[in-house]
């Protein structure tokens, strides 16, 4: 019995060991790719190139599933800043936020990401002030040209996401590759975004179109009172 329970302590702390091992190379790789003017710094990259060689780049995608499921959202603001994210005050990831490449990723103050987020920020994501996205929303900055032979990805068009403040995103939304949403513009649930959207506009549908207008003279601030865990 004792061998059991061992073995299933063990099968529930090896991800969280490994993390505590390979974190702190990552945080050193992520740094030297930020900081490429740096080149006497190039060799603290090289354990982490090992790491991501071996596992075939599978080791970025593990340790950021696993951060997402920390409960604590403070705890994983400090982990995907140490992987290079730049986060302005009281901003809130909540659980099961899956971020790509965070060292392309800026959040400007008060801005709260929902439930099941993913940012996929490959080709980087800038996100203004008081943004709030509900539940289950994704943001791409890469995807696959349907017309190319073969099946890659098209290299030719602007992919960074740009989101301006006090911006709400509804639930289930997606944001396609190369948008800008302008400040104070509203997505509803469940919308496709394929192209830009103006400022203070309210836009619904797949693929999302223009519905209504929102108030300019908005004033809401979100000061970052969120529970100390989850």
């Amino acid at each position: 019995m004792m061998t059991v329970s061992f073995i299933i302590l063990l099968l529930f702390c090896l991800p969280w060991l490994s993390i505590g091992f390979v974190y702190p190379w990552q945080v050193l790789a992520v740094y030297v790719w930020k900081h490429p003017e740096q080149k006497r710094l190039s060799f603290l990259a090289l354990p982490y190139r090992a790491i991501a060689h071996f596992t075939r780049s599978g080791w970025e995608k593990f340790c950021v599933v696993h951060i997402g499921k920390l409960p604590s959202c403070h705890l994983r603001k400090w982990l995907y800043q140490g992987l290079g994210a730049t986060c302005g005050s009281h901003v809130v990831f909540r659980y099961g936020t899956e971020i790509w490449c965070s060292h392309w990723l800026k959040v400007g103050k008060g801005s709260i990401g929902g439930y099941n987020m993913l940012l996929d920020a490959r080709n980087g994501i800038e996100i203004g002030r008081y943004v709030n996205f509900s539940a289950n929303v994704s943001v791409y900055t890469e995807q696959h040209d349907h017309r190319a032979a073969d099946f890659s990805c098209n290299t030719g068009i602007k992919k960074k996401v740009t989101i301006g403040d006090r911006v709400w995103i509804g639930p289930n939304a997606i944001l396609l590759p190369g948008i800008t949403i302008g400040e104070g513009a509203v997505v509803a649930a469940g919308s496709v975004v394929t192209h830009d959207v103006a400022p203070y506009t309210v836009v619904g549908g797949i693929p999302a179109k223009k519905i209504n207008d929102r108030p300019r003279e908005l004033t809401y601030v979100f000061e970052g009172k969120e529970s100390r865990i989850y």
